[in-house]
């Protein structure tokens, strides 16, 4: 728990001085989303996780997948769309976070969507993840610097790699059966095992059909769906192996993205 803070209290004041400088926020950052669109959602977003941490009534989701929802009336509700407002809301919401883990020292049960409840730990690791993406996509935006530490990229994924069993494209994998194990760099190994449609993590092990070592920036860029697979495949970020390796390339395509 005590990386997850120490990455949030480097990579939140970093976003904001982001935000701060974004010249234009109607420039185009990631879907449909501008840069201004961007900064609001991470603020209130931001603000539902410390909803969380505190128990003061956040707004949960009934599924993983309605998330979206929520996020989308969020934006519809919030008319404001002025990068340096929504940092200064973020800087708001983050010191009553800090606040509320000082001292705190376990990593105890927070109430999260989809009726789950998870460890501290993940939840400050999905906030995380919201500030490094979210990051990405306006740096994307208005041509700032962002640069994503591995060390924090790797935290993320640590952290949330036991939530993939509820990301998963049922579409996509309804008929598919598959063992991958994955290696995350100088960080965790994990064996992602697809059985028609369900999703189980576990311990590596000798009997996986498709095994991927993975730069945990790049691979946190395709996980949150910023980037596509092939670009760290050709550049060594990403190397896939095994009995089956064509199977990585499927990978993808089998998770929804957080």
């Amino acid at each position: 728990m005590e990386t997850a803070i120490s990455a949030l209290q480097t990579a939140v004041p970093r976003f904001t001085s982001l935000s701060r400088g974004v010249a234009d926020p109607t420039a185009r950052a990631v879907g449909a989303w501008s840069a201004g669109d961007v900064a609001s959602h991470v603020a209130s977003v931001f603000e539902n996780y410390v909803s969380m941490v505190e128990g003061s009534d956040p707004v949960l989701a009934a599924s993983t997948a309605e998330i979206g929802r929520i996020n989308a009336t969020w934006l519809q509700n919030d008319t404001e769309r002025d990068p340096r407002a929504a940092a200064a809301r973020i800087e708001a919401s983050f010191e009553r976070l800090m606040g509320r883990l000082r001292g705190a020292g376990e990593d105890r049960p927070i109430g999260w969507h989809a009726g789950l409840t998870l460890p501290l730990s993940t939840v400050l690791c999905l906030a995380l993840g919201e500030v490094l993406v979210h990051g990405h996509d306006i740096g994307s935006a208005s041509k700032g610097q962002w640069v994503i530490p591995s060390a924090e990229a790797r935290t993320v994924l640590e952290g949330i790699i036991g939530l993939s069993p509820y990301y998963v494209n049922e579409e996509s994998a309804r008929n598919f059966s598959a063992r991958y194990e994955l290696r995350i760099r100088r960080g965790f190994e994990r064996i992602l095992d697809f059985d028609a449609g369900r999703l189980t993590i576990g311990a590596p092990d000798a009997r996986a059909d498709c095994r991927i070592s993975a730069d945990p920036v790049a691979f946190l860029l395709v996980a949150y769906g910023r980037i596509g697979i092939w670009g760290p495949a050709l550049s060594g970020k990403l190397v896939v192996w095994g009995r089956k390796p064509w199977l990585g390339l499927k990978l993808p395509s089998l998770l929804r993205n957080p």
